[in-house]
């Protein structure tokens, strides 16, 4: 308490300096220069004459000069203290502020745990994912793969018989499928180089029939109308070079189809 009493002496004094446009260096060399003749008598005659001599010298003027010093030391004081008291005042204020949002914010806080203890449990189901076994590699053709199949589809296509069959419409079952997507580009390459006449489609161009609309292809589909020996003509081919293909029967086919489709399915059973 002491050491505040003291700052706050501290404070007016240098705001007191400060209203007469001076500074303490000026001051102390004022008073020492006033003092100095006076040290002689002090040693020689002792403090009473001193101080009788000191006033004397003074006189009125110095007295008023003095009392004016004295109140403006004063009027600093009061005024550091009300600044003091302002301040003090202003930061209870904003500490009374954040203590009430505080308080509204542990209340708040309370009244969701109580609704929280209070409200039945919810039931979080959760699915443990199946272990699967090793996935199937991606059907990728080589190029000895790509040579034997366009050698028997270019059989085909120069066998009188199928001449006028040469043409196909080659589809992935799903086109945001990069492997069957991949798979049906390497196909449709084969067969127009095998001299077909080759319609690349994003998606089956008819809707199947029966059974076959609610089914997802695995492999490959050999969709056509045709008879079973140019059916099996393309099936033994896909098979020759190791390409799951699956011989559709012409039930799964709308009456008014004419044409081959091949269809490019999942490499594996999706899910």
């Amino acid at each position: 308490m002491w050491h505040s009493f003291v700052h706050l002496l501290l404070r007016s004094a240098n705001q007191c300096v400060a209203y007469f446009s001076t500074s303490k260096f000026a001051i102390v060399v004022t008073i020492v220069a006033f003092l100095a003749p006076h040290l002689r008598v002090l040693v020689t005659q002792g403090p009473k004459a001193t101080l009788h001599r000191v006033v004397r010298r003074l006189g009125i003027g110095g007295l008023l000069a003095i009392l004016v010093w004295l109140c403006a030391f004063g009027w600093s004081l009061i005024r550091t203290i009300y600044t003091d008291h302002q301040d003090i005042v202003g930061t209870n204020n904003s500490l009374v502020a954040q203590n009430v949002a505080l308080k509204k914010q542990v209340a708040d806080l309370r009244n969701q745990l109580t609704t929280l203890q209070t409200s039945s449990p919810k039931t979080v189901t959760r699915f443990v994912p199946q272990e699967v076994g090793p996935s199937k590699p991606d059907r990728i053709l080589t190029d000895r793969e790509k040579d034997h199949l366009y050698e028997g589809l270019t059989k085909i296509a120069k066998d009188p018989k199928y001449r006028d069959n040469a043409s196909v419409t080659i589809a992935p079952y799903a086109y945001q499928d990069r492997e069957s997507e991949r798979l049906a580009q390497q196909l449709a390459d084969v067969f127009e180089d095998a001299h077909w006449k080759v319609l690349r489609q994003n998606q089956l161009p008819v809707k199947l029939v029966g059974r076959a609309q609610n089914q997802i292809p695995i492999g490959i589909w050999i969709l056509t109308n045709g008879d079973s020996s140019f059916r099996y003509f393309v099936w033994s081919n896909f098979n020759a070079v190791g390409l799951d293909a699956d011989e559709r029967p012409a039930s799964d086919l709308p009456a008014s189809f004419d044409g081959l489709i091949i269809w490019v399915g999942y490499k594996d059973t999706p899910f």
